[in-house]
Parts: C-alpha cells; sequence; structure tokens
C-alpha cells in the first residue's frame, strides 16, 4: 500500500499501515480549520488518514544508493471523521435533516465516504437525534458538541500523561519527548491539557475553539511570551573606600589608568625620524 501511494517519496506513516497489503485511493476534503483542500485516505478497515505534505525549495533524499529529487516529505496520521463533518453539521441548528442530505457537497463531493467509517457513531453526542422507522435524522447541539470536544482534550491530555512526556517552551510550540515520569510531573496536568487543548483546536473553527480554551481557562500566549527570558545576573559591587576632601580618585587621576599596549609595528613606527615630515591630516585641512 504504501509504494503505491507514495512511490518516489519519504513518508512517515503509523506502523500498522505497513500490514496493509491492498493500495488506497486518495481524496480531497475542506480541511475544517483552514478550509483548505487537504488529501484524505480511508482504510479497509474504515479508517480516516490525514496526509500532509512538507515542502522545502532546496531538498532531496538519499534513499539506500540512490538520491530522490523530491523532497517532499509526507505525513499521515489517523483523525477523528467527526472533526471534519462538524462544520456541515453547525449549519443544522434549527432542522432535523439526513446524514447524507447534511453532507451534500458539490466541491468536495467525497465527504460521503466518511459515513462508513467506524467514529460515525460518535455524532450522537454532538446532535439531538431522531430515529422513525428505521430512517436517523439529526440536529447540531453546541452544548452537547462542547463537553463532547472537552472529553476529547481531557483523554488525550490523560493519553500523554500516561506515556510520560516532558514537554518543553518554544517560540512558537509546545515539543515533548519521552522520559521517566517524576511526581512533580503527575501532579501538574496544566501543561498536557494546554497541548491537548491546541491539538484539538487545530481542527475547529475560530469561534469554537475560542470558546473550547475558555472552558479550559486557557488564554492564548504571544510568541514573546513563550520565549524562555533569560536570569539577569547580579553585578559585584564594593563599596568605594572613604576619601579624603581633598584626596583625588582614580577617576579623577589620568596618570593612574591603564595605558593600551602597543604592538610591534606601532613601537617600530616611534624610533622612525619624522624630522621634515608633514602630518596626514595637513592634506585635508582647507587652502587658505
Amino acid at each position: 500500500m504504501v509504494k503505491n501511494v507514495f512511490p518516489s517519496t519519504v513518508a512517515i506513516i503509523p506502523e500498522s499501515l505497513l500490514q496493509h497489503s491492498a493500495s488506497i485511493s486518495l481524496f480531497q476534503l475542506k480541511h475544517p480549520k483552514s478550509q483548505n483542500s487537504v488529501l484524505f485516505a480511508i482504510t479497509k478497515d474504515h479508517k480516516l488518514l490525514e496526509i500532509k505534505s512538507h515542502h522545502d525549495q532546496y531538498r532531496a533524499w538519499f534513499v539506500d544508493e540512490s538520491v530522490e529529487k523530491d523532497g517532499t516529505l509526507k505525513m499521515v496520521s489517523f483523525v477523528n471523521p467527526v472533526f471534519l463533518i462538524l462544520p456541515y453539521l453547525r449549519k443544522t441548528q434549527q432542522t432535523f435533516n439526513q446524514l447524507d442530505s447534511i453532507l451534500d457537497d458539490e466541491e468536495y463531493p467525497d465527504i460521503m465516504r466518511l459515513i462508513l467509517c467506524k467514529e460515525m457513531d460518535e455524532i450522537k453526542h454532538l446532535c439531538d437525534c431522531k430515529d422513525s422507522d428505521g430512517l436517523s435524522v439529526f440536529r447540531y447541539n453546541a452544548s452537547k458538541t462542547m463537553s463532547w470536544l472537552q472529553r476529547r482534550v481531557d483523554h488525550l491530555a490523560a493519553n500523554m500523561k500516561q506515556m510520560a512526556f516532558k514537554l518543553f517552551s518554544s517560540a512558537h510550540a509546545a515539543s515533548f519527548v519521552k522520559q521517566k515520569r517524576t511526581a512533580e510531573q503527575d501532579s501538574d496536568t496544566s501543561d498536557y491539557v494546554r497541548l491537548a487543548c491546541g491539538i484539538v483546536c487545530s481542527y475547529l473553527p475560530d469561534d469554537l475553539q475560542r470558546n473550547l480554551e475558555d472552558q479550559f481557562g486557557i488564554q492564548a500566549k504571544s510568541v514573546e511570551d513563550e520565549i524562555p527570558k533569560p536570569a539577569l545576573k547580579k553585578s559585584k559591587t564594593e563599596p568605594a573606600p572613604a576619601t579624603s576632601p581633598g584626596a583625588a580618585t582614580v577617576e579623577d587621576s589620568p596618570s593612574d589608568a591603564k595605558k593600551p599596549k602597543m604592538t610591534r609595528a606601532q613601537k617600530s613606527l616611534q624610533k622612525v625620524d619624522k624630522s621634515g615630515m608633514k602630518s596626514l591630516t595637513n592634506f585635508f585641512t582647507k587652502k587658505q
């Protein structure tokens, strides 16, 4: 499957996908955050994959004994399809509608493929539902949606804490490395919650992001706030010795000041007989 989808590029993919021998087809959907077209795929066991690409202008890959001129890095990860249909669900706040009617999109018709995904059962946690004669209809519920998003953040934060990731702040985002847990890390989960909320919010429209951050008491930080500031070093100062009113200080006596060391060329120049020589500045004075 990997060679069929990425025949001539380097990709970071979940290990479980290496066991899929069947090829998968790629399709484009609208990203719920940026509204841009993004590549997706569905595995044979009905799980949704998001495929991101990172490009640099001048980059290639050394693969075994060959050089791949396409330096694009593909990153493949599983994503919950509910995040992608959330913008469609929000359009049904007034009336009940069938799911295929809610997802009707002429620009991105492949959105209908998500109906087969396993996680689609979770939409009942975001909507008011009615069933009649085998027919299910849905209406968006803002309160239910916010509760569902909060549970997603709590679940993600708990998983990261369980995996013992140490978090670091940087100018742009939080990064993490795996290490052994300490009692201090177990007691403080605010950093995990903040990172988990940021990951979830990367799939949410701006208004939902602000509401979710408010629920967790998270305030947006500027780049300057994220940069660690170095501690100021205290200068060691010694009290000046008491002097009599007429005594001269070090600053008052230029003879005590340290003279700069002369170079060998400067010492040699002092030995030269300069009688009859004009100073270089004489050539730049105004003629009378």
